[in-house]
C-alpha cells in the first residue's frame, strides 16, 4: 500500500447567462474579485494578465480580457466549515476553506474548491475511495457519504475532547445532518445567475422541487505518490475519479505522459493529474505544491475553458441552425445574420484564447499540449470551424444567386424601358418626317424618298440591334 501526498481541486464547469463576466462583484454581495497571485510563475505574462484580478480590475480595459477571477464570500461558506466523509471503515473529516470562480466572456464558468484534510499523506486506497465519492455531485439520499459538522459550545463538565474537535472560543464540532455537496454547490452558483447549465447535469428532487445539479466534477490532482508496481495504476484511478472495481485496462497506462523520470502526468476529459514518484533514493520532485498548483492548474483551467467553450458553440449551432436540408436552398437574411454572429464569436475566441505556447518553460508547454490533446481541442476547433465555414460558403453562394436574380430582373425592366424609349424615338422620327421633312421635300422628288427611307431604316436597325443585345443575347453569369 502506497502513501500519497495530494492536493485535489474539484472543478464544476457550467454555462451562464444574464450577467456580465466582469460585473459579478458589483451585482452580488457573495463574490469578490480574486487577489492577484504573488507566487512566482513561468507562464507568459500576457496569458496570466488575460484575466481580471485585483491588480488590474480598476485600470485595464475589461473588453480585452477573456475572463475574470472571483472568490466566494457569502454565508454558504462560514468560517471553520467542516464536513465528514464516512464509508465503512474509511472516515475522513475535512475543511472547505475557499470556493473560487472563473467567468469567461464566452458564457462559460469554472468553479472550484479544494478539500483540506489536514493530513500530510494518506493511504492510496482511501484516497481513491474518497475522490470517487466526492466526484459524484448529484448524490441522492441512499448513496450519500457526507455529513455536516455543526459547531456547539463545550459543556464545562465534559472532558477529554479530541483536539481536532476543538475550535476557538470554547466550541467543538458535532456531526449532525447529511450534507449534499451538489446542492450546496448549486446554491452557491445560483448567486451568479438563475440561468445555469452544468456540464454534465442531472435532475434531482430536493425538498419537493426538481433541480438541475452538477452531475460530476472535473478533477485536478497535484502531489506525490510512493513508487511501487501499482503506483501508475493508482494515479490513473485518482485522475479519472474511478474506484478499483472498474478494472481499467493496461492501455490506460500507455497514455501516461512522462516529462521526467520521476514525474507522471495523466489527463482525460474527467480529470488531470501531475504526480511525482518518490522512494528512498528519489525525493519528491516537488515538496511545496503552491507553485506547481499555481502554474499547472492555471494551464488546465485554460484547456477546460477552451473545451467547454467549443462545446457551447456546438450547442449554439444545434439550437440556432436548422437541420433541414431544404432550408439552405434559398437565401435567408435571418440565417445569414445567425451565421455572421456565430462566425464572429468563434473567430474572436480562436484569436484571443487558443495558444500554441504558454510558458517560458518547455515542460509546461508540453503539459499544456498533452492536456489539450486529451481534450481534443484541435479536433473540436476543426469540426466547429469547418461546419460554420461550409454553411457560410453555401449562404454566400445563395446570396450571390439572389443578387444575380435581382440584376437579371432589373436588366429585363431596363430592356423594356429601353424598348419603349426606342419605340418612342422611332415614332418621333416618323412624326418629324411626316410633319416637317415631307412638307419641305415632297416625296415626288426621288432623293427625298431615299433620305426618308434611310432615316427610318437606320432607326429600325438601331432598335433591332439593341433589342438583340439586351433581349436575345443576354448571357447569364455563373
Amino acid at each position: 500500500m502506497s502513501r500519497i501526498k495530494l492536493e485535489t481541486r474539484y472543478v464544476v464547469p457550467f454555462a451562464y447567462e444574464a450577467i456580465q463576466f466582469d460585473k459579478l462583484h458589483e451585482q452580488s454581495d457573495s463574490w469578490e474579485i480574486e487577489e492577484a497571485s504573488s507566487v512566482e510563475s513561468d507562464i507568459y505574462e500576457y496569458v496570466r494578465n488575460s484575466f481580471i484580478t485585483t491588480d488590474n480590475a480598476a485600470s485595464d480595459d475589461h473588453s480585452i480580457k477573456i475572463g475574470s477571477l472571483y472568490k466566494y464570500a457569502g454565508e454558504l461558506l462560514p468560517q471553520n466549515f467542516r464536513l465528514k466523509y464516512i464509508n465503512d471503515n474509511n472516515e475522513q473529516s475535512f475543511y472547505i476553506r475557499g470556493v473560487h470562480l472563473a467567468l469567461f466572456q464566452t458564457g462559460i464558468g469554472l468553479l472550484w474548491f479544494s478539500p483540506d484534510t489536514g493530513k500530510s499523506s494518506f493511504d492510496d486506497e482511501k484516497a481513491v475511495d474518497f475522490t470517487y465519492h466526492m466526484k459524484e455531485m448529484a448524490r441522492n439520499e441512499r448513496s450519500n457519504y457526507l455529513f455536516s459538522e455543526s459547531i456547539e459550545l463545550v459543556d464545562g463538565s465534559e472532558e477529554n475532547i479530541a483536539p481536532d474537535k476543538l475550535v476557538d472560543g470554547g466550541k467543538r464540532y458535532k456531526k449532525t445532518t447529511p450534507f449534499y455537496l451538489g446542492v450546496w454547490i448549486d446554491d452557491i452558483i445560483r448567486t451568479i445567475s438563475s440561468s445555469i447549465k452544468y456540464y454534465p447535469q442531472r435532475t434531482r428532487t430536493i425538498d419537493g422541487e426538481k433541480r438541475g445539479l452538477s452531475d460530476k466534477v472535473v478533477l485536478f490532482h497535484c502531489g506525490s505518490i510512493d513508487k511501487s508496481d501499482d503506483s501508475e495504476k493508482t494515479l490513473v484511478y485518482l485522475t479519472r475519479g474511478y474506484k478499483s472495481s472498474y478494472k481499467l485496462s493496461d492501455d490506460q497506462l500507455e497514455q501516461i505522459y512522462k516529462p521526467f523520470e520521476n514525474v507522471r502526468c495523466f489527463a482525460t476529459s474527467e480529470g488531470c493529474g501531475y504526480y511525482a514518484l518518490t522512494d528512498e533514493n528519489t525525493p519528491a520532485f516537488f515538496s511545496d505544491l503552491t507553485k506547481v498548483n499555481n502554474d499547472y492548474f492555471f494551464l488546465y483551467m485554460l484547456a477546460l475553458y477552451q473545451s467547454y467553450t467549443l462545446l457551447h458553440y456546438s450547442e449554439l449551432i444545434a439550437e440556432k441552425l436548422s437541420a433541414t436540408q431544404g432550408d439552405y436552398k434559398n437565401y435567408s437574411k435571418k440565417l445569414e445574420s445567425s451565421l455572421d454572429d456565430l462566425t464572429t464569436e468563434l473567430n474572436v475566441f480562436l484569436a484571443k484564447s487558443v495558444y500554441a505556447s504558454v510558458s517560458h518553460i518547455q515542460h509546461q508547454n508540453e503539459f499544456f499540449k498533452q492536456v489539450s490533446e486529451s481534450l481534443l481541442i484541435k479536433e473540436n476547433i476543426a469540426s466547429v470551424s469547418a461546419g460554420i465555414e461550409a454553411l457560410n460558403n453555401i449562404e454566400r453562394t445563395l446570396y450571390e444567386d439572389e443578387v444575380e436574380k435581382k440584376n437579371r430582373y432589373l436588366n429585363s425592366c431596363l430592356t423594356i424601358v429601353s424598348f419603349l424609349a426606342l419605340f418612342s424615338a422611332f415614332n418621333d422620327v416618323n412624326e418629324f418626317l411626316n410633319n416637317h421633312f415631307y412638307a419641305m421635300f415632297p416625296l415626288t422628288r426621288p432623293w427625298a424618298t431615299l433620305i426618308a427611307n434611310g432615316i427610318l431604316l437606320a432607326v429600325f436597325l438601331t432598335v433591332v440591334i439593341l433589342l438583340f443585345r439586351h433581349v436575345i443575347y443576354n448571357p447569364k453569369k455563373k
